[in-house]
């Protein structure tokens, strides 16, 4: 993915011709390219509110069945009518976290990216600003050996920056619950 900032601090106060020459691409191709993402993200974001609406729309519930309600509520030692809908209440929200809704949800591959490119970007100030910089003041101060973990510190933490950018890694990790 294209650094979209420093592509704006790059066409920031220079004409058309100036951009290409800095950054070997045509402003117009970049306006594209942004007007694109957009498009993507916002039709993500409406599939994402028509999901939700849907889910909470009340006559979408599905059908119950007053016969079969009390099914299994013997067998699992429940008699208090309290325990029951207590009971009932936390199947029928389990199959709505664990069925329901992941199976309506639609794919986000775009928000996904975009998220992405932002936690890159801090992993890459902190790599920056402070890795970096620290680097700088102990190799000032003459202790090469500590320089020289934190330019490792900060050259893993850039990898890792590019690792947060590829979209395959960070749709399984957002599935799984791991962000």
């Amino acid at each position: 993915m294209t650094d979209l900032k420093k592509l704006i601090a790059q066409a920031q106060g220079k004409s058309a011709n100036e951009f290409w020459l800095a950054t070997g691409r045509r402003p117009t191709d970049v306006i594209v390219e942004l007007a694109q993402r957009l498009e993507k993200l916002a039709a993500e974001n409406a599939e994402l509110k028509t999901t939700i609406e849907s889910i909470i729309d009340l006559d979408n519930q599905p059908w119950y069945d007053t016969e079969a309600m009390g099914c299994g509520l013997e067998d699992r030692g429940i008699t208090d009518l309290y325990d029951a809908m207590r009971h009932g209440w936390d199947e029928a929200f389990e199959r709505i976290y664990s069925e329901v809704i992941p199976e309506v949800m639609p794919e986000t591959t775009a928000t996904d990216a975009a998220l992405a490119e932002v936690e890159a970007r801090g992993v890459e100030r902190f790599a920056k600003e402070y890795l970096r910089e620290t680097a700088k003041e102990h190799s000032a101060d003459g202790n090469e050996r500590m320089a020289l973990r934190f330019i490792t510190f900060a050259n893993m933490a850039e990898g890792f920056a590019a690792h947060l950018r590829n979209p395959p890694y960070r749709a399984k990790e957002l599935r799984e619950g791991r962000v």
